[in-house]
């Protein structure tokens, strides 16, 4: 039942033109009639999936990013209409890369629209998005300006985006995502804005993320889903940085180098965020054993404050103790005092008869 819903899909998309709105028009009717009472970026998910799971298959890749597009115009919250167009783009990137791999003959048709609807959503979003990231930012809404910085760089292709989604992110103590973010900057083939900022702004988020332990103590209920969804997205923007890569080549050198550069940048993008979960452990790890201190320190300090009232109340026994010695002794003085007194008043016996003194 999924293979016909998204072959359907994929037959309407061919057949319609995209245009700047084109979900506001018929060309994107049928598509969505075929998805009506479905989340469209979900199954867009499954869609993916099964690519995933079988990639001699290129076309649930193709009805995705159709989908995508199609549901995008009709959303009115700026974020996810935004992230819905980004990455409809991205997948047509992906599938444009695989078709090229591929060989592009059997898929000329495809390609073709693909350009076409990848160019009709950056026209028709990409600057609205930038404008509605800016803003977020300016009202001090980081994450939402991260994630609408992301998706203008998936509509665009421009490093600087990802660079603004790192900053933003660092303004906003954002550090897990800020790292995530640097780092697919700094793996892109450039320009970079400024690499040497952003490669030492890294070592640093880097080195706060490893040291700060009161930080993790404070986060320690949610560090773990953080890293998770920031090696999720490490691996999003590293899969999609990979397909730029490619298609940068493509204009540059054979298919077969191509293909080989793109592997290793992939392994080396799967190696960071292999490392970033390490540190992210690493810094779980270090979080439990400051727990264990500390309430190892709190029991400490509970039996030291025991011992020292019992402490202070055996000294306040032998103070009373002490005292009641000393009433003791005083009034033993008192009845000597007063026996002496008595002893001096006593006459002298009289002297015996006959005796001379």
């Amino acid at each position: 039942m999924m293979r016909n819903l998204w072959m359907a899909i994929a037959l309407f998309g061919l057949v319609a033109r995209p245009g700047v709105a084109a979900a506001a028009t018929d060309a994107c009717a049928p598509v969505l009639a075929e998805a009506a009472g479905k989340d469209p970026v979900q199954l867009a998910t499954e869609f993916e999936k099964q690519f995933s799971g079988d990639t001699s298959e290129l076309r649930p890749l193709w009805a995705a990013a159709t989908l995508l597009r199609c549901s995008a115009a009709s959303m009115k919250d700026a974020g996810a209409q935004c992230a819905t167009a980004g990455r409809a783009r991205a997948l047509y990137s992906k599938f444009e890369d695989a078709a090229q791999a591929r060989g592009p003959k059997p898929w000329k048709k495809e390609l073709a629209d693909a350009k076409k609807s990848a160019a009709a959503l950056t026209t028709a979003y990409a600057e609205s998005c930038a404008k509605a990231a800016h803003a977020a930012k300016n009202a001090g809404q980081h994450e939402a300006a991260a994630n609408l910085f992301e998706a203008t760089y998936q509509l665009t292709d421009k490093a600087l985006h990802l660079y603004n989604a790192a900053r933003v992110c660092e303004l906003g103590k954002l550090r897990n995502e800020a790292v995530v973010f640097y780092t697919a900057y700094l793996a892109l083939p450039g320009p970079w804005l400024d690499r040497r900022d952003a490669v030492t702004k890294l070592v640093q988020l880097q080195r706060q993320l490893a040291s700060d332990t009161s930080d993790q103590v404070r986060q320690a209920q949610t560090v773990a889903d953080a890293a998770r969804a920031a090696g999720q997205r490490a691996e999003s923007l590293a899969a999609q940085a990979s397909s730029q890569a490619r298609s940068a080549e493509t204009r540059a050198s054979q298919a077969e180098s191509r293909a080989a550069q793109a592997e290793q940048r992939a392994n080396a993008a799967d190696q960071r965020a292999q490392a970033a979960e390490r540190k992210a452990s690493d810094a779980e790890a270090r979080v439990a054993q400051a727990e264990s201190r500390v309430r190892a320190a709190e029991s400490a300090a509970a039996e030291a404050g025991r011992k020292a009232n019992e402490a202070h109340q055996r000294a306040q026994q032998a103070a009373t103790q002490a005292q009641q010695a000393s009433q003791r002794a005083e009034a033993a003085e008192a009845q000597l005092r007063q026996a002496l007194e008595s002893l001096r008043q006593q006459p002298e016996p009289a002297p015996a008869p006959g005796r001379e003194r």
